[in-house]
């Protein structure tokens, strides 16, 4: 099946990507040609006895306590510490950055021999976090807005404009405060507008010094779940138990979002952190040098090949400084034979890209992530420190319940693999060619489940999903498979009986109501007659209600077939060029994540399989 396209698909994919930011992808394979199955392990000293954090004086020292190592930031750093630091105005200047990492000095870790980017990456992530919070000011005046800009000095990545409207993320400096000092401001709605008379209003000081007045301002949603770290694959056979499964380790220690928003956004220029810009871009680009050296090697084929790829990609993550996190993504395939894919939404992560029916980060259920506790349901994550080993399945179902409303079963699960995906940044001459963002890779466990739900109704569900907002499309594809001629013909015929059967009512309707009206002819018609009237009033209203019938299924169709998408392939004829022409039908003229085009793959390889059977 797909096991004899390893070298084909991810060379085809490589070659798909030349043209997409996201420039790198694999994917991982057993060397056996067996069933999947991708175990996680949690190894928070993988790499040692002991990891680095601070004291209050902001020395680095050495810790053995892996119970609260978070590679980054701890989660402890949330929303509600940020926005009372803020409130407090306590990122104006260098020094009052420094005096709350020293108050908060255990709350950011690193593995030894990273210890001089410890301090700098404290508060580089720091400021990174406050991004998302912070004040709107409409001046009502473009012509103040730019004076102020001017005034700031260079272009702050923290201030965004639009027309006379500013929006401050995190903190002002101290130059921007003395600058916004000058007015005095009224709250309208979420919003303050500027005035020139200091004698009314409220100073800007007044404004920050209550932190109900800062709010989330970038994004809908904005917490520090804990995640997954990759740390390396293991294959591992398992053939006392069973022989047709071959596992697939993930060895993992545990991360936060907020170091992965920190790695994945470029806030090297605050003025804050301006005499640690050099080391932070030094922790970038070794990591990115990483990259080039082990993930740029082209794909081998057969049983050598997949162990030099895992080899590789060891390699990489042994020295790797970057969040590189595990996410899941299911195939799902509709009780009528839809393979399900989306678009994602304006305000989501890839927005406008297609991607496949389910995709989210794993997540670790962590006692010190606050959202968790206050959250619903299907937002708690599965995965537990506690036990040895971890499935992901369950974060799944967990993910396909979020954003689709649709129950999975997590017994049914078949694993495909695992789908690398991210960028290999180029090797730059200057800073200011340097790439920055999204630098962290992906590792994307890949599922597949057929249920017993048809396309429409799981179209309704994701309507009423929690997070129906990830997905702006619901698409499906229906793939119609051939051996040859003969069998197109008999299963065309197959198909156009039951789309008549599916119609035989209206049909019915319309040849009953025919007959009645060709049986006027052959009567002494009348309308004087009660019961003539009677049986014409009836059949007018059955021909409405049938006309009624026919147009609505008619705009249902309609409407659905922006969203239902047919191809047809012949295992006859060359297999691999049609799967080819079938993909580039669906992802023509589309932007796309990697792993969507892994997975819209390997289903028509596995379609094209069972044809041939």
């Amino acid at each position: 099946m797909y096991f004899d396209k390893f070298k084909e698909i991810n060379d085809e994919l490589n070659s798909h990507l030349q043209k997409f930011d996201l420039n790198y992808a694999r994917l991982i394979l057993p060397m056996q040609k067996s069933g999947v199955s991708v175990v996680g392990k949690y190894a928070p000293n993988f790499f040692g006895e002991c990891f680095i954090t601070l004291n209050e004086k902001l020395d680095v020292v050495e810790s053995n306590d892996f119970s609260k190592f978070y590679y980054g930031v701890s989660p402890k750093l949330d929303s509600s510490l940020i926005i009372e630091a803020i409130s407090n105005l306590e990122f104006t200047n260098t020094k009052s950055l420094e005096g709350f990492i020293a108050r908060h000095s255990t709350l950011f870790m690193l593995h030894k021999g990273q210890e001089k980017y410890l301090l700098p990456l404290a508060k580089y992530i720091t400021l990174s976090v406050s991004y998302n919070y912070g004040i709107k000011i409409d001046f009502k005046d473009i012509t103040i807005t730019n004076d102020i800009l001017e005034g700031i000095g260079s272009k702050n990545v923290f201030i965004s404009q639009k027309d006379s409207l500013l929006t401050i993320h995190g903190c002002p400096t101290e130059k921007f405060l003395d600058l916004l000092g000058k007015y005095s401001y009224i709250c309208e709605g979420d919003e303050y507008i500027a005035i020139s008379n200091l004698d009314e209003g409220m100073s800007i000081y007044d404004i920050y010094c209550n932190k109900d007045n800062i709010s989330l301002i970038n994004g809908d949603v904005f917490y520090s779940g804990v995640l997954p770290r990759t740390l390396q694959i293991e294959e591992k056979e398992s053939w006392h138990s069973n022989k047709d499964v071959t596992s697939l380790y993930l060895y993992y220690e545990r991360s936060t979002y907020a170091t992965v928003f920190a790695l994945d956004n470029n806030f090297t220029n605050h003025p804050l952190i301006e005499n640690d810009k050099e080391k932070l871009i030094s922790f970038f680009c070794y990591d990115d040098m990483c990259k080039r050296t082990y993930l740029t090697k082209p794909i081998e084929d057969g049983k050598n090949g997949r162990q030099k790829l895992m080899s590789e990609v060891n390699r990489y993550l042994e020295c790797s400084y970057n969040v590189n996190q595990i996410g899941v993504t299911g195939n799902i395939i509709s009780s009528d034979g839809f393979l399900i894919y989306g678009r994602r939404a304006k305000n989501a992560i890839d927005s406008g890209k297609i991607y496949p029916s389910v995709n989210g980060n794993a997540e670790i259920a962590d006692e010190n992530v606050e959202f968790y506790a206050d959250s619903v349901d299907v937002d708690y994550p599965t995965l537990s420190l506690d036990n040895a080993t971890n499935g992901f399945g369950l974060e799944l179902c967990r993910e396909a319940e979020a954003e689709l409303n649709l129950p999975l079963n997590n017994n049914l699960l078949k694993c495909y693999g695992i789908v690398i995906s991210g960028i290999v940044p180029p090797e730059t001459k200057q800073e200011s060619d340097y790439p920055f963002p999204y630098r962290r890779l992906h590792f994307n466990i890949l599922f597949k489940q057929k249920i017993d739900i048809d396309f429409k109704k799981i179209k309704q569900l994701q309507t009423i999903a929690t997070e129906k907002y990830e997905n702006c499309e619901l698409h499906g594809l229906s793939v119609k498979t051939y051996k040859g001629t003969l069998d197109f013909l008999q299963k065309q015929i197959e198909n156009f009986l039951r789309k008549l059967m599916k119609w035989k009512n209206a049909i019915t309707s319309v040849f009953t109501i025919a007959l009645f009206f060709l049986s006027l002819n052959t009567i002494n018609f009348s309308l004087k007659d009660w019961s003539t009237r009677v049986s014409f009033i009836l059949a007018v209203v059955v021909v409405l209600m049938t006309l009624v019938d026919v147009i609505k299924g008619i705009k249902e169709r309609h409407k659905q077939k922006k969203y239902r998408h047919s191809a047809i392939v012949t295992t006859k004829k060359d297999a691999s060029k049609q799967i080819k022409l079938t993909l580039n039908k669906i992802l023509k003229n589309n932007s796309y994540h990697p792993v969507a085009y892994i997975a819209l793959k390997l289903y028509l390889i596995e379609i094209v399989y069972k044809t041939k059977q």
